[in-house]
């Protein structure tokens, strides 16, 4: 009886393997970079404190006459892969404006440049009047 060893035919699987994952750590970046862009952000992905903004027109007001002004505030959505929808950055100025401490935002432009949709606003925070 002859002695057989399985041993030479684990080596090359295992060097296959690792040849597979070393081909993946650099594919990987390469593809995160194809799809670069600032993404999408679904309404329904909000808290409940973002979902509370409330957005308004150019045209239109706020629901208070007395507010603090925090600046204007710009968002983007979509990828090189997804192109951006309003909604997401609606979405994305409720959030940034919330992140700010801001009760409202007046939207003031909205462009689409290839699959990147863009939103800019002012954010604002709506005071209470003393007395």
């Amino acid at each position: 009886m002859r002695n057989v060893s399985y041993i030479p035919i684990v080596i090359p699987v295992v060097n296959t393997v690792g040849r597979s994952i070393a081909r993946a750590l650099v594919v990987l970046p390469v593809l995160s970079a194809l799809a670069c862009g600032p993404g999408n952000l679904r309404p329904s992905e909000l808290t409940p404190k973002e979902q509370q903004v409330q957005l308004f027109e150019k045209d239109e007001a706020p629901d208070c006459t007395l507010f603090e002004d925090y600046g204007p505030i710009t968002v983007e959505s979509g990828s090189s892969l997804t192109p951006g929808t309003f909604d997401s950055s609606k979405a994305k100025l409720r959030r940034t404006a919330a992140e700010m401490g801001a009760t409202s935002v007046r939207i003031t432009s909205h462009t689409t440049a290839g699959k990147i949709d863009r939103a800019t606003g002012v954010a604002i925070k709506c005071l209470k009047r003393p007395g």
